[in-house]
């Protein structure tokens, strides 16, 4: 019969090259991408479970876990076409907590006085601790675990551990510094003629909310809010001591004598 056709078909042709990790160590509870390098691949990726995944169809998905997880690829050809395909396992292994811990917890202090702060940690990991007091850690004055710090006033104390694969967890101290500062002169001259002796007292920060309490108490007939006292009559020379007490409980004293 002679019967004959002619077809014609286009072929389209593509590198099956799917690009996938077999291990990726990452970092507690930090957001890290598993595959950054099939980023932007046409390939087709199906990840699961999708536990901690941001993405479960895309080829480079971030990762947020706090404990090691396996995943299953399923990689498809171009536009998710099955004539290639490829599976592989996927171990993601996280870093364990570094367990850090500081002593002492923050404290309240009266005076300048030299403290011990000390970080404790349970990862066998870490390879580096470092002390600082800014929080950025741009100016480290120690690595030791222990160190020996004098703060005149409030001071906040960060300390940063680093392990293996660079992870890093942080931890503060706070030493409130509250120190009373309050000054009396030190001699007055009482005059019977004027019948009234004011002793006022300063407080140097304003701040404070002090409670006064003046010793002797005879011969005293008012003391004022802001802890000056009135005194009235004077027999003979005496000597009086004002302590100051702040809402943090640090003292001081001071003395007045009169004549």
């Amino acid at each position: 019969w002679g019967c004959s056709s002619t077809e014609q078909f286009d072929i389209t042709s593509y590198i099956f090259n799917p690009l996938i990790r077999e291990t990726v160590d990452i970092c507690p509870e930090v957001p890290t991408p598993l595959n950054p390098d099939a980023a932007g691949s046409n390939l087709t990726y199906f990840w699961t479970p999708s536990t901690g995944l941001s993405c479960a169809t895309c080829p480079n998905p971030v990762a947020t876990l706090s404990s090691d997880q396996f995943y299953q690829v399923n990689i498809f050809g171009y536009n998710g076409a099955d004539t290639c395909a490829f599976t592989q396992t996927v171990q993601v292994r996280v870093m364990p907590p570094h367990g850090l811990e500081t002593t002492p917890i923050d404290t309240v202090i009266c005076d300048s006085i030299d403290m011990l702060l000390s970080a404790t940690y349970s990862s066998n990991f870490i390879t580096n601790v470092a002390w600082s007091q800014s929080l950025d850690f741009s100016n480290p004055f120690s690595t030791a675990a222990n160190v020996t710090v004098t703060p005149n006033e409030t001071e906040f104390y960060y300390v940063q551990t680093t392990d293996t694969l660079g992870c890093r967890d942080t931890a503060q101290i706070v030493i409130y510094a509250y120190p009373v500062d309050i000054s009396v002169d030190d001699l007055y001259n009482y005059c019977e003629e004027i019948g009234n002796l004011t002793i006022p007292v300063i407080n140097h920060h304003p701040n404070q909310i002090l409670i006064y309490n003046w010793t002797p108490t005879d011969n005293i007939s008012v003391q004022n809010p802001d802890g000056s006292i009135v005194r009235t009559g004077l027999e003979m020379d005496e000597i009086y001591v004002v302590d100051a007490v702040n809402q943090y409980g640090c003292h001081e004293q001071d003395t007045a004598d009169v004549y």
